[in-house]
């Protein structure tokens, strides 16, 4: 059998490859040290669960820390992944702090997830089917899934589910009688691995709906039968443990909070096609300036899509309808991930559609003539085969940076143990929220408290009113206004001039409000300051800080993040 049949393969491990020298970042920090034992607030199964909606359980990470002041006690972020957890517990016992390993399964899930693809393609688009299958392998929404491991997930998830619907096609197309189990069973696999899982299955419903039109009604309705059950159970299992997201601007539950989600669903939907459709980073997206423009690049993206398929989509009818209702199932796989902020990996379960059609498209604008060519193998090209490759390249490289320079951080700090840290100000999520995680990763004496005062990214005023009292004041502008802030706070959830929040030997009272959102605070401290340890991110390090003296203030510069770095160079501090 000709190589080239096996090509998405080869691709789907040779683009993971450069992640195999990037070590733990961010979230795998926290999972593992709950698995170590140095975290408690969640169990080793449980490892996606960072706000469990307990106002008595979150409390000690509010009072101590590393989550910021503002954090709304009852804050649940508890998502339901107890295969995925499972997987994370067992690398980090097998390969310990060894990361390449843990990197290389990561590896063969991905190819594994390309083989199922592959299988589907030859199943659904035959004459297309290798070419879509490299597109997937190279698919930049499936970068940060593969090269970061909290975030594999969405790998296995969607791997299980797609297996399954390789089943249930087989049980509706050839009459297989035991695809209704075996697909149901691979749900019940991949729901266990993620929420990605729920916005795969939407390819099963598209076809009942759109991929079969001779069969009545009740026909397809039978064949929901396995995936209605499935996802009933699962949805009620979902509120028995009380998973889901609430009180986060980020994560909405369009179900729990679905006044919270209809105003921000369809740009958050033109932004997630932006992306795609003009190959926008994951890295960039994190950017202020990005949000704007992803949701513009959407809105221009759909006509120009429709263009493309009314010029170059397959005259021959049968292919018209597969292709249908895989495009259907992309729309549908998009909608779950409108729970949480714009970024491409949240079109994982979308690509299985999308880059059908794109290799259908590409092949028969290659065969178009003029400008019409030109244009059409140039856009396609490099939204879905350039940029995408260079994705698989930098995103590594920038987890890499990201991490050595979070270790520098702390290095220069140098901590040693116990310390009661106040951070003022740090226009950085990383070494703001992350810090702890990263010293316990790093077999680190922890410090005693790590209270985040300020993570806007904006300028600070810091008034010393007295031997123990600080006011704290952002410039030209509000806490809790950007993405990352608001990860811990939604807009329904104001604070108010006088509200109080009880920190361990601290209090912080809101001062002054814009829109219920705090720009002036008062800490009062029940020791005397030289117990306390004053830092801020400087745009290169943590540094340490000397208050000024009662009377006196100081400000601290908006200081460059890591990703603004990465992507601009460095720049000098106001």
């Amino acid at each position: 059998m000709p190589v080239r049949r096996w090509s998405p393969l080869v691709v789907a491990v040779l683009v993971t490859l450069p992640a195999a020298t990037t070590g733990f970042v961010l979230d795998d920090w926290v999972q593992r040290a709950v698995v170590r034992g140095q975290f408690d607030h969640t169990t080793k199964l449980a490892l996606f669960n960072f706000g469990a909606g307990d106002a008595e359980a979150l409390a000690p990470y509010i009072e101590r820390g590393p989550y910021p002041w503002f954090t709304l006690p009852e804050l649940k972020l508890r998502f339901l992944r107890p295969l995925s957890s499972a997987l994370i517990v067992l690398d980090t016992g097998v390969f310990g702090a060894s990361a390449w390993p843990q990197h290389l399964h990561s590896t063969l899930w991905y190819v594994a997830l390309t083989a199922v693809v592959l299988a589907l393609y030859r199943r659904l688009v035959p004459g297309v089917a290798v070419l879509a299958g490299v597109l997937f392998a190279l698919d930049d929404a499936h970068v940060m899934p593969a090269a970061w491991l909290a975030n594999r997930n969405a790998i296995v998830a969607v791997t299980f589910v797609w297996a399954g619907l390789l089943a249930h096609l087989a049980w509706r197309e050839r009459g297989w009688g035991p695809g209704a189990f075996v697909s149901a069973g691979c749900y019940v696999v991949g729901l266990a691995a993620g929420e990605t899982a729920v916005a795969a299955l939407a390819y099963v419903l598209a076809f009942e709906v759109a991929g079969q039109p001779e069969r009545s009604l009740l026909a397809r309705a039978r064949g929901l039968v396995p995936l209605a059950s499935v996802v009933g159970a699962y949805f009620v299992a979902y509120k028995l443990l009380h998973a889901g997201a609430r009180g986060s601007a980020t994560y909405i539950d369009p179900v729990g909070e679905p006044l919270a989600f209809l105003p921000v669903a369809p740009l958050r939907f033109f932004a997630n096609v932006g992306t795609q459709a003009f190959g926008f980073p994951d890295v960039w997206i994190a950017l202020p300036e990005a949000k704007g423009l992803v949701t513009v690049a959407g809105v221009v993206a759909v006509p120009l899509a429709l263009l493309a398929w009314r010029r170059w989509a397959p005259a021959d009818e049968s292919q018209r309808r597969r292709l249908g209702w895989l495009l259907l199932g992309s729309a549908g796989a998009m909608v779950p991930g409108l729970a949480t902020f714009p970024a491409v990996r949240l079109l994982t379960a979308a690509s299985l559609g999308l880059c059908a059609v794109v290799a259908t498209l590409l092949v028969s604008a290659w065969r178009d003539r003029g400008v019409r060519r030109v244009l059409g193998v140039c856009w396609l090209g490099a939204a879905f085969v350039v940029q995408p490759l260079s994705q698989w390249l930098v995103l590594p490289l920038a987890f890499d940076a990201i991490g050595e320079r979070a270790r520098q951080a702390l290095r220069h700090l140098s901590l040693s143990g116990g310390e009661r840290v106040v951070v003022l100000s740090s226009t950085d999520f990383v070494p703001a929220v992350y810090a702890v995680p990263l010293l316990a990763e790093l077999q680190r004496p922890l410090p005693r408290t790590w209270q985040v005062w300020s993570m806007a990214p904006l300028a600070v005023e810091v008034r010393r009113t007295g031997e123990r009292q600080l006011e704290l004041e952002v410039v030209g502008g509000r806490m809790i206004d950007s993405m990352f802030e608001e990860n811990f706070r939604g807009d329904g959830f104001p604070l108010r001039v006088g509200d109080r929040v009880q920190l361990e030997k601290a209090t912080i009272t809101v001062l002054a409000v814009e829109g219920g959102k705090p720009t002036m605070l008062r800490g009062d401290l029940e020791l005397a300051a030289a117990e306390y340890t004053f830092v801020w991110w400087d745009g290169e390090t943590l540094s340490r800080v000397t208050l000024p003296e009662p009377g006196q203030a100081r400000r601290f510069p908006s200081a460059q993040t890591m990703f603004d770095r990465l992507l601009r160079g460095r720049r000098e501090q106001p």
